[in-house]
């Protein structure tokens, strides 16, 4: 399924604003081992949020519960609100037999045909040759409107750090002259979004959050020799080079370079990518015209 109509079908029964617990996606190679992750982990992560939102939009609360991220197939079935359809008859099983009632089955699509490209790019191009296993892993943002794009990067790390997560967030002085600037969420509820969703996908990580205040100054993934990991956007992938630069001019050349896990972009309706200031503009609308 290529079609952004294929791809909300394919989602169908996932709803937005509304927790949705996906258990155990398959299909990734080595996906199904706890621990280990390879580039196609990443790509699959990509189309399920991209499949995910064209069935329920931007701000769908998604969840996928990965067996490489830990998750038994057992603490999977207890939790799920739905499950995708190669592992349905094992966990509606599972179900049945503590009493539960079946959760609904899925089939993920593919997303977009541009997003579908995307993603094939990036884990071709970016994600072929780097490490997937961290014990200390790095990821930043502004997590306002905690949207798609937002938890496919925080998926990313989830999955592919084994211990510790620096998480940097932007400040609200650092946002203060965005587009509609005043609907921003505070520093402390985008904190606690960020944070929870993440240890929603792996509940084992430590997650350390620091405030990013200053685009001069250089974050943890920077100065923190043990930090071997960071997960960007394909968009972000510049800034995560110059955090690499400043990690070799504050700790030397000697030092272990970050490898850089890039995610792909997730459009709207198969059109802009998904944004926060996109959907801030939207609330502002719909507070203007009450529609």
């Amino acid at each position: 399924m290529s079609s952004s109509s294929a791809a909300a079908a394919a989602a169908g029964g996932l709803h937005p604003h509304h927790m949705r617990r996906v258990a155990r996606l398959k299909g990734a190679a080595s996906g199904d081992v706890p621990g280990n992750i390879n580039a196609s982990t990443i790509n699959l992560l990509g189309s399920f949020f991209a499949a995910a939102t064209a069935g329920g939009g931007a701000r769908i609360d998604a969840v996928p519960l990965l067996a490489c991220a830990g998750w038994t197939i057992e603490e999977a079935a207890k939790l799920a609100d739905a499950v995708c359809t190669d592992d349905a008859d094992e966990i509606n099983g599972i179900r049945r037999h503590l009493g539960l009632p079946e959760a609904e089955t899925i089939t993920l699509g593919e997303g977009t045909e541009d997003e579908t490209k995307n993603n094939a790019y990036v884990s071709a191009h970016y994600n072929e040759n780097v490490s997937f296993a961290h014990e200390v892993l790095a990821v930043g943002g502004t997590f306002d409107r905690l949207h798609a794009g937002h938890r496919l990067l925080l998926s990313a790390a989830a999955v592919t750090c084994t211990s510790k997560v620096l998480m940097g967030i932007a400040t609200d002085e650092l946002l203060a002259n965005k587009t509609n600037g005043d609907l921003i969420a505070r520093y402390d509820e985008r904190v606690n979004d960020a944070r929870s969703y993440l240890q929603s996908v792996n509940p084992k990580l430590e997650v350390v959050v620091g405030p990013l205040s200053d685009p001069k100054e250089p974050p943890a993934a920077a100065t923190d020799a043990s930090c071997t990991g960071l997960v960007v956007s394909a968009e972000t992938l510049d800034g995560g080079h110059a955090v690499q630069r400043m990690r070799r001019e504050i700790l030397g050349d000697g030092v272990q370079p970050l490898d850089l896990i890039v995610v792909g972009l997730i459009t709207a309706s198969g059109e802009d990518k998904i944004s926060s200031t996109a959907l801030r503009r939207e609330d502002r609308r719909r507070e203007t015209t009450g529609a």
